[in-house]
């Protein structure tokens, strides 16, 4: 009987364990350390790649660092502050230039294995250390580092609680394998499972998605986000059969859970957990909100606060961890409340944003959304602020948006400014860049482009189109909220703008109103003041 296989591809070839450990066994024997035990630094953009990468830290004892971005700017600054000399690993096709400061670069995509290499062990035990660090969102992320032993321990509870349809699945993942929620699900978990298998990629588009699907067979389970799931929900695909769909990294809306359920004809299990702690609890939210702790830890709680406590060594960490989020005990378990920072209070009334957030995407025409509030300038209080809602919805008005928000949210929480983008930066596990979004409320600016099938552009110099003036002042309107605006005190064109061209659009606050400016490239195009303010 020949071996089960253990990692499939996407052209259906695959690997069998045994198979897949000498290849580990080839690229340990490749690399060339010098004189130095270094921390392997992990790229590698390619997921078997990846996957023997986490093999050869446990073989070798080599301390393992999983960056949560793969750009040269992360990539230095964790190098610069790390104590060991690094060595990067990487697959082909990974952006290396520009990485500084390393002992040694290597890439590891054409090493293969002869058949009668010796393979690796996948043995248990301490051995090193692996290193991860949080997403960055709202700041600089944060490193956090677990021994082996605590994954090894984490896979054991992953396989309790996906239960006896774990045994022989299929894992297809959306997560990048560097987050704790993809090490966990689509690293660990299938390490530890003789029989399990998983797919050897990582679907992002919702069509990509289906064919891993597909491909992974009739015992797959997707591990993914509330992100991917809404793709699918909305392109209205159809997933080929499923065994269980898990989702994490951010709070996934019930009525997302439900249609996904109805769609997939799959049970959608949603997990809670940290960079710091790994998976704490787990709940099905079609059907409960209350999420239900795993069993070898304790929670307590206190002034919305939870404290997650271990109840063995090879528990999910060593210490105790206070979880920064709003949470509040329920029965034998807790409710997600939001995020520390997600809870806001404007002229005495509490909301909080991310529910101001889900309640945005829920208007039809909206794609995405996100609702901020920004810092309180200097002289003003905090709770006088409004916030402000990104909005990318390409067939709507701001007036469409604001009207669809007052007919669902208190009148004090309505945005002083609805800002419309082409799309919301994202980390790569669907969490929007909240620091991002800040940056531009903080530098006061926005942009905008008129697309080249703009009518107005017919009939305005053909063959060489230039966008009508009255069409620039309306779409920097738009970009800064401003389509109601009460009277302009002066409108002066002093350049011209084309199709598709980027416009930069900026607003002062007055002694009359507020002027916008718009500029290409430093060369300003339009300047306008009108009589409206923007609080």
């Amino acid at each position: 009987m020949s071996a089960p296989a253990f990692l499939i591809a996407k052209d259906s070839t695959s690997l069998t364990r045994p198979e897949f450990m000498r290849r580990a066994s080839a690229i340990l024997n490749s690399l060339d350390f010098g004189d130095v035990r270094p921390s392997l630094l992990l790229l590698c953009g390619n997921y078997s790649d990846f996957l023997a990468a986490i093999v050869i830290g446990r073989a070798a004892g080599l301390p393992i660092i999983l960056p949560n971005a793969s750009n040269a700017i992360e990539i230095n600054k964790i190098i610069a502050a790390a104590e060991n000399d690094i060595v990067v690993l990487a697959s082909t096709g990974d952006d290396i230039a520009g990485i500084q400061g390393a002992h040694a670069i290597q890439v590891i995509s054409d090493v293969i294995a002869t058949p009668d290499a010796e393979p690796l062990e996948w043995q248990r035990g301490e051995a090193s250390t692996i290193e991860l660090f949080t997403s960055g969102t709202t700041g600089n992320p944060v490193g956090h580092t677990h021994s082996y032993a605590k994954f090894d321990h984490g896979a054991e509870v992953w396989g309790g609680r996906l239960g006896a349809q774990a045994d022989t699945a299929v894992i297809v993942s959306t997560v990048p394998p560097q987050h704790m929620y993809g090490l966990e699900a689509s690293v660990f978990l299938p390490l530890h499972r003789p029989n399990m298998a998983v797919f050897d990629g990582r679907p992002f588009y919702a069509a990509d998605i289906a064919a891993a699907i597909a491909t992974a067979g009739p015992d797959a389970i997707l591990m993914t986000t509330p992100l991917h799931l809404e793709l699918l929900v909305r392109e209205n695909i159809t997933l080929p059969p499923l065994r269980v769909i898990v989702s994490a990294t951010s709070s996934l809306p019930q009525s997302l859970a439900r249609q996904s359920e109805e769609m997939f004809n799959a049970v959608v299990v949603e997990v809670y957990g940290t960079t710091e702690t790994g998976m704490i609890a787990t709940r099905e939210p079609a059907r409960s909100q209350v999420f239900l702790p795993r069993t070898d830890i304790a929670v307590s709680f206190n002034n919305q606060r939870m404290t997650v406590r271990p109840m063995r060594d090879a528990s999910t960490h060593v210490d105790d961890v206070v979880i920064d989020d709003l949470i509040v005990p329920d029965g034998a378990g807790f409710r997600y409340l939001g995020r520390g920072d997600d809870l806001i209070n404007v002229a005495g009334k509490r909301a909080s944003l991310a529910g101001l957030t889900e309640i945005l995407r829920g208007i039809d025409g909206v794609d995405d959304g996100a609702f901020i509030m920004p810092d309180a300038p200097p002289g003003k209080e905090q709770h006088a602020q409004r916030p402000v809602a990104f909005v990318v919805a390409p067939d709507l008005r701001v007036d469409d948006i604001l009207a669809a928000l007052r007919a669902r949210i208190p009148a004090a929480f309505l945005p002083r400014q609805v800002i419309k983008r082409a799309k919301l930066d994202k980390t790569a596990t669907g969490k929007t860049r909240v620091g991002a979004l800040m940056e531009i409320i903080a530098a006061g600016q926005v942009t905008f482009s008129v697309p080249d099938s703009h009518p107005a552009l017919a009939g305005h110099f053909p063959g060489n189109p230039v966008v009508p003036g009255v069409v620039v002042l309306d779409y920097a309107l738009r970009a800064l909220g401003l389509e109601t605006a009460n009277q302009f005190r002066s409108v002066k064109f002093k350049g011209i703008l084309r199709p598709m061209q980027t416009c930069v659009v900026e607003k002062t606050q007055t002694t009359h109103g507020v002027e916008i400016r718009c500029h290409i490239d430093g060369r300003e195009i339009m300047r306008a003041e009108m009589t409206t303010t923007l609080s």
